[in-house]
């Protein structure tokens, strides 16, 4: 159950930075912010998250800070695949800005930030956020990245440079709010495998905020929404409130960073399932002690609506100290039954070890109502060793799990990841220090056989620095399992 010094699941050779214009499986590159092309010194990127499309190309979305500001700005580079298992590079041509605060749309003090990325068949979609910081406005943004068939180009369709096309936004004249407060509004992307060329998008608005500090009681709906890319701009879906819930502060007034954080995926029937957080402290509403919870919700639709069909929670004992954070949500059409992947952190209120508790969830009902039934995989963990920020990875015959490590004895942090064999832990090498934070995607190469050895494109991609003194840049390694 300790970190080992390979990784045996992927590859158990220490990657080095390549510097030609292609990479294989294996390989670690840095992905370039487009100011590292015209900056002395490459600005500080962070919070990426990355898709595979349906012919192994990558794209991968970050935000990143363009000044010394409170500014942050949307980002996504797209990564070719070539021949066999080679990459290209991403350059200049195939970075595209996406998310660009200076545009000033709300105000001078707005940025754009922790965008999601999604394939739609062989393009891709991202959504980010942008927040006034001024007057707690904010609007929701997507654009698709898409390739000219003929010519190859990667393009980006949007509304213009630096501004994507409107999801969702805060319009007081129609008294309509979108408040981003202290979730960030952080949205979450699906792709609808029933409805070609559309994604759905969950995310959180706060719409009550009393009290501060430790006594902080916020309240947020969970909205969520189709976007279907057929035509320019792309046709909206209607808002429905998927769950309303209650994240408060914790008992020592801390941010904790974005609050809700849900995470959405698509089940074998065409319903989406919605994982998201729930933090109470006493006196919200009816509440006599402090509890925490992970909630999972299915919906199914009915005539342009959307209605529950069933749910699990898994819930702290009262007052237990525990906060359960940061879902993580996958599945895959290839497996046996309908279930989904689910795993979260244990936080301890006030400091201390953190924990990860790692579950796969089966939707007996099938298509409709049904026993929604879960079994623990006991991840692993270590009281020598603060486990957080789980991804799941989840396919017809493997199941898996990265996170990232935190390490006191020896001050470090690390990646970690376990499979199919979940009482092994593996150490994802890398040559950035301190790698964490990382994403994940995993995609049936084009021709296999679900569930096959080596069938599976995984890409992992992580936040880290090449030394102690550069700034935080994004990191990436493709494997085929």
């Amino acid at each position: 159950m300790r970190l080992l010094p390979t990784l045996c699941l992927f590859c158990a050779t220490t990657p080095t930075i390549l510097a030609q214009a292609s990479f294989g499986l294996g390989d670690e590159i840095i992905i370039p912010s487009l100011g590292s092309y015209t900056l002395a010194r490459a600005p500080e990127t962070d919070h990426a998250t990355v898709a595979i499309n349906n012919q192994g190309d990558v794209c991968v979305a970050w935000h990143v800070r363009p000044s010394t500001g409170n500014q942050r700005q949307v980002e996504a580079a797209v990564i070719p695949r070539g021949q066999l298992y080679q990459w290209s590079k991403p350059n200049q041509l195939r970075t595209f800005l996406l998310g660009d605060p200076s545009l000033a749309i709300l105000d001078t003090h707005e940025k754009c930030q922790k965008p999601d990325v999604v394939a739609i068949g062989g393009d891709f979609m991202v959504c980010w956020p942008r927040i006034d910081l001024v007057n707690n406005r904010a609007r929701l943004e997507g654009a698709l990245i898409e390739q000219d068939l003929v010519t190859g180009i990667w393009s980006v369709n949007q509304a213009q440079t630096g501004e994507g096309w409107v999801l969702d936004e805060d319009d007081p004249a129609l008294s309509h709010l979108l408040t981003p407060g202290h979730a960030g509004l952080m949205p979450d992307l699906a792709t609808r495998s029933t409805r070609p060329n559309t994604a759905s998008v969950v995310y959180a608005h706060e719409f009550a905020a009393v009290g501060q500090g430790s006594t902080l009681e916020l309240d947020y709906d969970l909205r969520c929404r189709d976007i279907d890319w057929s035509q320019t701009p792309p046709t909206l879906g209607p808002i429905f409130v998927c769950a309303q819930t209650a994240v408060d502060a914790d008992i020592s007034g801390t941010h904790m960073g974005g609050r809700v954080l849900p995470d959405l995926v698509e089940d074998d029937y065409g319903n989406l399932i919605c994982a998201f957080e729930e933090y109470v402290l006493p006196g919200h509403g009816a509440a006599q002690s402090e509890t925490s919870a992970i909630k999972l919700i299915r919906f199914r639709e009915d005539f342009g609506n959307y209605l529950a069909l069933d749910s699990r929670t898994f819930r702290t004992n009262p007052n237990s100290g525990l906060r359960l954070r940061r879902p993580s949500l996958a599945t895959s059409k290839t497996d046996p039954k309908n279930t989904v992947s689910l795993a979260w952190l244990r936080l301890t209120n006030g400091g201390g070890d953190d924990d990860i508790s790692y579950y796969e969830v089966e939707f007996q009902g099938q298509a409709g109502v049904g026993n929604v039934v879960a079994i623990n995989n006991r991840f692993p963990n270590n009281n020598n060793r603060s486990d957080a920020l789980p991804v799941v990875l989840h396919d017809a015959a493997f199941r898996g799990l990265l996170f990232s490590a935190f390490l006191p004895a020896s001050t470090r942090k690390a990646i970690g990841i376990c499979g199919n064999n979940r009482s092994v832990i593996n150490e994802l090498f890398s040559q950035s220090v301190e790698p964490w934070r990382c994403a994940a995607a995993l995609r049936k190469l084009p021709g296999a056989t679900p569930g096959s050895k080596w069938s599976r494109l995984v890409a992992v991609c992580w936040e880290g620095q090449l030394n102690t003194s550069s700034p935080s840049q994004i990191f990436l390694r493709l494997f085929r399992i």
